[in-house]
């Protein structure tokens, strides 16, 4: 069938998910994706959502595994292999195996992964990918502001670091800015900021204005055009959220953890992740379901 005759060839609908307690464990790490794909598929296309996060993030990892071989010159691309894949792990995946990986990910996603979430969100995917996720555009646009909220208040660092990304260049090109730049007013993009001061204090040093009596506040007020006053009741609902949503109190309470991160593994530097672990754990139930964050609005300068 042509382009014009199925204009999204690419596009997967996405199967609800079954009832967690009718999930398998995963099977074995080592066995090559090749062998898995039938098994991973037949129980994700059933609704089980760790094989979609799986399957997804295998698929994924052999696509940047081709990559990597594709990028180099046809004299290294053996040595390349045997370094990249020395088991063979990805070996007989073909190309339009690895272009499902947009549609599982998605799945999980739905189904409340938070490492799914993660990388949908994120657009690691969709920038692998960018033929198969042209036919997730409308989906995406859609899903990615209301998945981004609720893997936030689950306290995901990555989904912070996504938002602190937009913030600093919502015109930008990337999937996530373009998703929720137009919904990041001035009094939401100083909340991002301030968040990301308690929890990733690393992530804005040049905040830091010595001699300052309140620095952090003084310059989130100034790149924000805010008066301090109204910056600093944001920074009392900020606080709040940090306790909430990253605090180890918090992620007690919700039942979430830091993980490994398993779609963000580059094969170039690092060993083939734990799959099944950052699959298995940190679920959010009916996540586009979740309450939306309460963003407040404060007087502007």
């Amino acid at each position: 069938m042509s382009k014009a005759e199925n204009p999204r060839p690419f596009f997967r609908p996405a199967v609800p998910p079954s009832e967690p307690g009718r999930w398998s464990p995963l099977p074995s790490l080592n066995a090559p994706l090749a062998a898995l794909y039938p098994i991973l598929k037949a129980r994700a296309d059933q609704g089980d959502a760790p094989a979609a996060c799986r399957l997804s993030a295998e698929l994924h990892w052999c696509t940047r595994v081709q990559e990597a071989i594709d990028f180099e010159v046809s004299a290294n691309r053996i040595k390349v292999q045997k370094r990249l894949d020395p088991d063979g792990h990805c070996s007989g995946v073909s190309a339009s195996h690895r272009r499902q990986a947009i549609g599982y990910a998605r799945q999980a996603a739905l189904a409340g992964s938070l490492s799914a979430i993660e990388a949908y969100v994120g657009g690691d995917l969709m920038s692998a990918d960018i033929e198969a996720a042209a036919d997730y555009v409308a989906e995406y646009a859609d899903e990615a502001p209301r998945l981004a909220e609720a893997g936030l208040q689950a306290g995901s660092r990555r989904i912070l670091d996504r938002y602190m990304m937009a913030t600093a260049d919502s015109g930008g090109l990337d999937w996530f800015s373009r998703a929720v730049g137009s919904n990041l007013r001035p009094s939401r993009r100083a909340m991002i900021w301030l968040l990301a001061m308690r929890v990733s204090p690393e992530t804005a040093p040049e905040l830091m204005v010595p001699g300052d009596p309140n620095p952090a506040i003084r310059k989130v007020g100034f790149i924000f055009d805010l008066p301090i006053d109204s910056v600093q009741a944001l920074n009392v609902v900020v606080a709040d959220w940090q306790q909430m949503w990253f605090s180890e109190a918090g992620r007690a309470h919700s039942g979430q953890a830091e993980g490994t991160r398993s779609f963000a593994a580059r094969p170039e530097n690092e060993p083939r992740p734990d799959f099944n672990r950052d699959c298995s754990e940190r679920y959010i139930e009916a996540p586009l379901s979740r309450p939306a964050i309460v963003w407040p609005e404060v007087r502007t300068l």
